[in-house]
């Protein structure tokens, strides 16, 4: 049997909700985010990953950050803090490395 290839970024999503978020007319808005990790790859469950992925809209550009492994297919992740430049950007995220042990 062979055996399975460890998992890639493509393999991984990141989901963003936000949790609060403060706006200053013009000025735009402090934004707090929390992630959330799925798999579209059944296999990728049976891996211990790290997960880096960026964070999109914050106005003084990409924010890179980790979802830690705590067991297969199970992630420790941070709010993230972020301002944006108007109160209509919505952040996005990606993931962009995966690092397997």
């Amino acid at each position: 049997m062979p055996a399975l290839a460890e998992p890639v970024a493509s393999d991984y999503a990141i989901e963003l909700k936000i949790q609060s978020k403060k706006c200053y007319g013009s000025a735009g808005c402090n934004v707090e985010v929390e992630p959330s990790v799925s798999s579209g790859n059944p296999a990728a469950s049976m891996y211990r990953c790290d997960l880096t992925y960026t964070i999109s809209g914050d106005e003084s550009g990409d924010v890179v950050e980790t979802a830690d492994a705590q067991g297969p297919g199970t992630w420790r992740v941070n709010r993230t803090m972020i301002s944006t430049a108007r109160n209509s950007v919505k952040p996005k995220a990606a993931v962009t490395d995966v690092s397997c042990r």
